[in-house]
């Protein structure tokens, strides 16, 4: 036998797949670079997730996969190069989670889920996902420190919970029409980024925008916005409020705190100035 750093597998049954590979290398961890094809079962599953060690790049392009399971790759640090299933349609919880080195990625058209955590802490620069997609998981691209541009579906209908926080790099994202809801600390930490919001928006979650690079605030009619939502966003310098501008309580609420170059304000309503802290510097 010869030692592989690159194998082309194509299972012939299902759970033959670790056979078909020591048919070939004398040791899992001599596998590098893996191309699959076929259709796995459990035990094939087991010996992709815990029995490669050494995996570098992965090509699941040609295997019949629909669903990524739950930590399948999470904590994989050699891994930097996937290519998902091309008819996979859910991508579990944490499933490339702490894939420290993982950096490209493209999401199929299949796609209908990407679940919490997936993706988070990884290398990927850049997150295109298509319309389809109506689950996305909290935190599911959360502190990918190198992460820059996305597309959001609008089909999603929501930003979830800490999405995207501490992406420190993020800079092109565009919040789609269709979305309704922004999260708590969605985009919690992410400084570079400046928001541009859809009319369809009506909820901002508290501390979603915390320390992002927003210069400009239009609050919608009858959006609903909470705690801290635009607290520490150094760069503000605009914010305007509708009638129907709704406060959310939750102690004192401070929609919007420590914004140094905040100095216009337009009150569409004597009803709004009644929260005087809602502006505390």
């Amino acid at each position: 036998r010869l030692s592989y750093t690159h194998l082309d597998i194509s299972v012939p049954v299902q759970g033959a797949m670790g056979d078909s590979i020591l048919a070939k290398v004398e040791n899992f961890s001599d596998v590098q670079s893996l191309r699959l094809s076929g259709k796995l079962n459990s035990d094939d599953i087991y010996t992709l997730k815990y029995l490669l060690p050494n995996l570098y790049e992965l090509d699941l392009a040609d295997l019949n996969w629909t669903a990524i399971p739950d930590e399948q790759f999470s904590g994989k640090t050699n891994l930097q190069r996937v290519t998902l299933p091309n008819n996979v349609q859910t991508i579990g919880n944490n499933a490339f989670y702490n894939c420290q080195n993982l950096k490209p990625i493209t999401f199929p058209a299949t796609l209908t889920s990407i679940g919490s955590g997936a993706f988070s802490q990884t290398k990927i620069t850049a997150a295109y996902m298509p319309e389809g997609i109506t689950q996305i998981g909290s935190s599911a691209f959360s502190n990918c420190r190198f992460l820059e541009n996305v597309t959001y579906p609008a089909t999603a209908g929501t930003v979830p919970g800490r999405c995207f926080m501490r992406c420190l790099n993020l800079r092109t994202f565009s919040i789609p029409e269709g979305i309704t809801a922004i999260d708590g600390m969605a985009f919690y930490n992410c400084w570079p980024f400046n928001p541009r919001f859809p009319k369809s928006l009506s909820t901002i979650g508290y501390s979603a925008f915390y320390n992002t690079a927003t210069d400009s605030l239009f609050v919608t009619d009858g959006m609903t916005v909470s705690n801290e939502a635009f607290g520490n966003c150094g760069n503000l310098v605009y914010a305007e409020w509708p009638t129907t501008f709704a406060w959310v309580e939750s102690g004192t609420n401070r929609v919007v705190t420590n914004c140094s170059k905040l100095n216009k304000v337009k009150l569409m309503s004597p009803t709004v100035v009644a929260n005087t802290t809602s502006f505390l510097d």
